[in-house]
């Protein structure tokens, strides 16, 4: 199926067809200028220069191209063939870009550094081609004297390799005053300093004339430049940047986040970007292994050059985590060691005490084990490189999360293992009030009482409390925690103090009481200890665990090394506690025992053996094995929510903005990973009707051939309007600017953008992965990303589709192993729809607004007999009445008389009423009960939850959407667009383990719904309910790229409760139903009484422990021959129920019309054409004069469009395709049939109609 993409060509940004595309060509005209370029006997980049404009990104991925073979062969003549990650790195620089490097140690980072200065200068004098930037002066920073020896030396050398004789200067140079006068006349080009020597020299370089002196400036060592704010001013003011603008940005980033609002922000980036057209700006590049200090300074970075640093994460592991019960602990530790050889950290619970620690040290020494204590920082430094040089053996230290040993240390050729020597915990007395200083430690202690308290409003005091909490202090990194808890500097926080003092009296109230204490003992997994007339409580450390472990698991050049920790068990209750903290938080985790230990241990070993001594001689390939080589690949999503996400389960994503779009770049054990959202769709259909070349509505006709046209998608940022074109315009400076359709309005955002963005990371990548929806509007999506990038990428560069249909770790990891290519049949579904959607929409609309003098009119496949419904329901509603008469009883039990005649008149009635009344007993003349089973509750898919959220929380249809779609985003529940009730073996998992965590393993049942197909059920994607995913969030053990509000927790707890309950065993009901004597009125006339029926009884033990029935306590009692008095009497004229947008959703589903993905669009659609308004209190849907008028026109002109039939044929036809039923032939058939009859059925429609008016 052929397409055309208007703008979209690389070369010169004309029209261009998909076939062109997804050959990796360019248009027609591009393609002939391509063939002369290879004719030609010139040099190529004077030619290249006379065919496409620089501006153009087939020049741009040309000059990639030609620089990279260059910096190749540079690196060939010095260092040998460069690792895929430099040329990432070469890339991104040669494009001028500022940016971050956060990769591990070994991956070429500094000698980078080296060799992209050294190449800028070798283009310069030994190429004679130079750059579009002069290059005249290079700053290369590191943290020591040491190192700036070092790289001076490696300068000296690379540069004798390449015959260059460059000017350099350095801060360990012995004339000072000489070295400062070659800085301030700038008679050098390359300078290395340390942080420290800029600090010292700080009025020198804020001179006038150093302003912009740095053409390039390397940062080597993040860290050590950053722990100082102005050091970050110097090197920002050497690339260009003067006071004043330094001055203006900060005013703004010194104030929170949530009070710079969008526009404000929108000027300041118009004034960064009018100051650097207008001064020039140098080129900056961090680099570190993990970057560990944050300072608002960062923020400076993120608005002058489009970029922040990042940091890893202790969470991406692989450890062989193994548990031993022992008694004999110090005996099992030296055995372990002896076995398990160098290269071991030995980590002691800090209940344990010093004498402990120094009883294990003097046992090792006397088994000949070469061991240091490590219980600071400064001996840390003393014994590390007796560590490294292999003088060590084995490290020892506290577990404890600040210790220097659990944080900091990374060394991947040399750490094997770790050992804990019991539990790590910490201990906590009761009354103590040293954990008012320590926000960690309290929100911990918040995380374990919380689950226990059955006082809801204790318990919401405290989450608020917590989250006041945790929000200020993600603020600062955990070395700056470390130092404001030790020296107690918390205390003059405010308002973080009064939180922190608040909390403790809430907390401190509870583990004062004794019965709250007993709770806490039998369900939280602590132990209490009382000594000396002091109560200590003792909990597991989970976090400790995880940090310290982690130190087995580090990044290196070729992903991550394997690690073992084994955990010697001391404390079995406070181990439960353990093992319950990790697997909330964690997925898959697994501890292994000792006989599986022991059967698997050389393998175990082999595998960690062979990752270091590969690390130590940096070979990528070792022995049998084979370590991979870290690739940079480039993952397209929608949203920026679902890259943060993604990128948040590797640490602290570094940031940069390209085109303005945001880019998360993270490190994963495979990948350097760029991350990159589309923002939604790309393109969309233009609205083009010219008859005369055959184009109706976006879609032309060509040799009988149908083709789509599709533009970029444009939205106003003033009002939100979206459209692909308009022919407004306004001359602003100079040029001609877009004016929104609607408001007029010249703020509008091109998805050309976007375009540009993803077209240059591509042009970075080694492999492109498009993690789109797994639905047809996504196929669709990734199917445009696909074409853009084709012609601008190799031949041998993979483009791969990735499908997650839920964002977790877990689930990345296994899309990551089971790319696919595109589902063609999904996007010529999705094609077909919009297209049907555009022709019936726009043709109809078109004589609507005509007709009507509205240019908002449309009417819409689908929203047209939705629409239809609502007015046939609101107008029985007006015809149709019906009277009834309840009467109230004594017991608060409502009853209904049946047979009221409609010919009775008011008097009657009233005579009827007084009747009842004079009676003043209703007797109970029969009682029957029985038992019912009644089944769980399916789980739910999108029509489903649509249906009970709507009802339940009284929200909108939308509403609910956009909020799945958050949870969705943020990794809490799985793909909420779908219409199967299908789980999956993860699925019964996570509902088998929640259960087992509650005690209600016996409950238990596995119900399988629905067959395997596209998707599975809307279910959450951890064994976390409502409770505790609130707990977990709000004491900071789980962070997400959204701030959750109360709805988001109301439908979480609806998916979550009902999922559970879908896998438990049915409950048996026992029902009570009342029938009562008749009413007799006169000698002719008696009245029934409609039987009033309720549950009186139920088994509890089933998924009623989830979703409570109902029991109509008020029928207990009663028995046959009682009797209700008579309380009131009411007149009661019932009509048929209006419509609410659940019930309209019912009704899709019902009738096969419309899609999961597009209820709620038709209702709000509906909404925002002004013909249906909701009810304040029932949100009922009430038709608007409005929409009278259009279905008037449409039900007399367009029947056929009212018809449900037609709609459920045309998303029968679809389906058939989406579903792969059609083959290619087959496919191509339906669309032509599809086109015609469309075609000639609406043009007809069209061409009668306008006649008429």
């Amino acid at each position: 199926m052929r397409l055309i993409y208007k703008s979209l060509c690389p070369g010169d940004y004309n029209d261009i067809d998909s076939i062109n595309l997804e050959r990796g060509m360019l248009c027609e005209d591009c393609e002939n200028k391509r063939i002369k370029l290879n004719q030609s006997t010139y040099q190529l980049e004077p030619k290249i220069k006379d065919f496409f404009s620089e501006k153009s990104l087939y020049y741009e991925s040309w000059f990639i191209e030609e620089n990279k073979k260059e910096f190749e062969e540079l690196c060939n003549k010095i260092i040998g063939k460069p690792y895929s990650a430099q040329i990432n790195w070469f890339i991104k620089s040669i494009l001028g870009e500022s940016f971050a490097i956060t990769v591990p140690t070994g991956l070429g980072k500094t000698t980078f550094g080296i060799l992209y200065i050294l190449y800028l200068f070798y283009r310069k004098y030994k190429t004679n081609k130079g750059l579009d930037k002069e290059i005249r002066h290079c700053f290369f920073i590191v943290p020591t004297k040491l190192l700036v020896q070092q790289i001076y030396e490696r300068f000296c050398e690379y540069s004798e390799k390449l015959d260059l004789n460059l000017s350099m200067i350095h801060s360990n140079e012995k004339d000072k005053k000489k070295l400062k006068k070659k800085l301030s006349s700038r008679e050098f080009e390359i300078a290395i300093f340390t942080p420290n020597f800029l600090l010292k020299n700080k009025d020198l370089l804020f001179s006038n004339q150093l302003l912009g002196v740095a053409d390039v400036i390397f940062v080597d060592d993040v860290d050590a430049l950053l722990k100082r704010s102005k050091s970050i001013d110097i090197i920002l003011y050497l690339l260009g940047f003067d006071h004043q603008i330094l001055t203006n940005v900060k005013q703004v980033i010194r104030r929170p986040v949530k009070d710079v609002v969008a526009e404000e922000k929108r000027r300041l980036i118009e004034y960064i970007n009018e100051y650097k057209s207008k001064n020039k700006i140098g080129q900056l590049i961090f680099s570190s292994a993990t970057t560990r200090v944050f300072t608002s300074r960062i923020r400076l970075l993120r608005y002058l050059l489009n970029f922040e640093p990042g940091s890893s994460l202790e969470l991406f592991r692989k450890v062989f985590d193994v548990k031993i019960k022992s008694k004999k602990i110090i005996p099992e530790t030296i055995k372990l060691v002896k076995k398990l050889g160098g290269g071991g950290l030995i980590f002691i619970p800090i209940d344990k005490g010093k004498n402990f620690l120094k009883k294990l040290y003097e046992k090792l020494k006397e088994n000949n084990v070469k061991c240091e204590i490590v219980e600071s920082s400064r001996s840390y430094l003393k014994v590390i490189d007796k560590f490294k040089n292999g003088e060590i053996d084995v490290l020892l230290g506290f577990a404890i999360f600040y210790g220097p040993l659990v944080r900091g240390i990374d060394l991947p050729a040399i750490i094997r293992y770790a050992i804990f020597v019991g539990v790590p915990k910490f201990k906590l007395k009761a009354g103590e009030e040293e954990i008012k200083y320590n926000p960690l430690r309290i929100l911990w202690l918040s995380s374990l009482i919380l689950p226990i308290l059955e006082d809801q409003s204790s318990r919401a005091e405290i989450i608020n409390i917590a989250n006041k909490i945790r929000k200020i202090i993600q603020n600062y990194t955990p070395e700056e925690l470390k130092v404001l808890i030790n020296t107690r500097k918390i205390a003059s926080f405010y308002p973080l103090q009064e939180y922190l003092n608040k909390l403790y009296e809430i907390l401190n109230r509870y583990l004062l009481n004794e019965s709250f204490v007993k709770k806490l003992e039998e369900r939280a997994h602590i132990s209490i200890i009382n000594k000396k007339g002091s109560r200590y409580f003792i909990f597991a450390d989970s976090l400790t665990y995880i940090q310290a472990s982690g130190r087995t698991s580090r990044m290196y050049f070729g992903g991550i090394t394997t690690g073992l920790s084994i955990l010697l068990v001391d404390n079995e209750k406070v181990f439960e506690g353990l093992a319950y903290q990790i697997q909330r938080r964690y997925e898959d985790f697994n501890w292994i025992d000792k006989e599986e230990f022991e059967n698997r241990f050389e393998e175990i070993i082999k595998i960690i053996n062979f990752e270091r001594q590969a690390i130590k001689e940096r070979k990528l390939t070792f022995g049998e094995g084979e370590i991979k080589k870290i690739k940079n690949a480039l993952l397209i999503v929608e949203s920026p929510t679902k890259a943060k996400t993604i990128s948040y389960f590797f640490g602290k994503p570094a940031i940069r903005l390209v085109n303005g779009i945001p880019v998360y770049e993270c490190v994963t054990d495979e990948y350097i990973l760029n991350i990159v959202p589309t923002l939604g769709h790309i393109f969309d259909l233009v609205y083009t009707y010219d008859e005369h070349n055959g184009i109706y509505y976006g879609v032309k006709k060509d040799n009988g051939e149908f083709v789509p046209i599709y533009a970029t998608i444009k939205k106003c940022r003033n009002c939100g309007y979206s459209f692909t074109e308009s022919k407004e315009f306004e001359e602003v400076s100079d040029k001609k600017v877009l004016k929104c359709p609607k408001c007029g309005s010249t703020s509008i955002f091109d998805s050309i953008n976007v375009v540009e963005a993803i077209r240059k990371l591509a042009i970075e990548a080694d492999e492109i992965i498009i993690a789109t929806d797994p639905d047809s509007e996504g196929e669709k999506i990734a199917y445009d990303v696909y074409l853009m990038v084709k012609p601008l990428v190799s031949k041998n560069k993979s483009i791969k589709r990735m499908e997650l249909h839920e964002i977790t770790f877990k689930a990345f990891r296994e899309g990551i192993k089971n790319l696919k290519e595109i589902n063609t049949n999904r996007v010529y579904a999705q094609i077909l729809r919009r297209i049907g959607d555009r022709w019936v929409g726009f043709s109809i609309s078109s004589i609507l607004q005509k007709k009507l003098g509205k240019k908002t009119l449309g009417a819409g496949r689908v929203q047209t007999p939705v629409l239809n419904w609502i007015i046939t329901r609101y107008e029985q509603y007006i015809e149709e009445k019906h009277r009834n008469l309840f009467i109230k009883t004594n017991k608060n039990i409502t009853l209904r008389i049946i047979g009221i005649n409609k010919e009775w008149d008011k008097k009657f009635i009233n005579k009827v009423k007084k009747k009842i009344r004079k009676t003043k007993f209703i007797k109970i003349k029969k009682i029957k009960v029985k038992e019912e089973i009644i089944y769980p509750p399916r789980p739910l898919n999108t029509s489903d939850m649509l249906i009970k959220a709507t009802n339940k929380f009284k929200i909108t249809v939308e509403q609910v959407m956009k909020i799945a779609q958050d949870l969705f985003e943020a990794g809490l529940i799985t793909y909420h667009r779908t219409d199967s009730h299908y789980i999956s073996d993860l699925g019964f998992k996570i509902a088998q383990q929640y259960l087992e965590q509650k005690g209600l393993r016996h409950l238990f049942e596995k119900h399988s719904y629905d067959t395997r197909g596209a998707h599975e059920c809307i279910r959450p994607t951890r064994a976390l309910d409502r409770d505790e995913l609130e707990n977990l969030i709000s004491t900071g053990q789980l962070n997400l790229p959204i701030q959750l509000t109360q709805l988001h927790y109301k439908l979480y707890d609806l998916i979550f409760q009902t999922f559970i309950a879908s896998q438990m065993r049915s409950t048996k009901v026992i029902k009570k139903e009342l029938e009562f004597e008749e009413l007799k009125i006169s000698k002719n006339i008696k009245l029934k009484i409609e039987s009033f029926e309720g549950i009186i009884d139920y088994d509890k033990e089933s998924f009623a422990m989830i979703i409570p029935i109902q029991i109509n306590e008020k029928l207990v009692p009663l028995n046959e021959g009682d009797t209700l008095e008579v309380v009131n009497i009411r007149l009661i004229t019932l009509r048929p129920k209006l419509f609410t947008e659940d019930e309209i959703v019912a009704e899709m589903k019902k009738e096969n019309i419309g899609r999961p993905s597009t209820y709620a669009t038709i209702i709000n659609k509906l909404k925002e054409h002004g013909y249906v308004v909701s009810s304040k209190k029932k949100k009922s849907l009430i038709p608007t004069e409005l929409a009278n008028q259009v279905m008037g026109i449409i039900n007399k002109k367009f029947e056929w469009l009212s018809s449900v039939e037609l709609t459920r044929k045309f998303e029968e036809a679809m389906d058939d395709i989406e579903k792969g039923k059609v083959n290619e032939k087959g496919v191509m058939e339906k669309i032509s049939e599809f086109f015609n009859e469309y075609y000639v059925k609406i043009k007809s429609s069209e061409l009668n109609m306008l006649r008429r008016l």
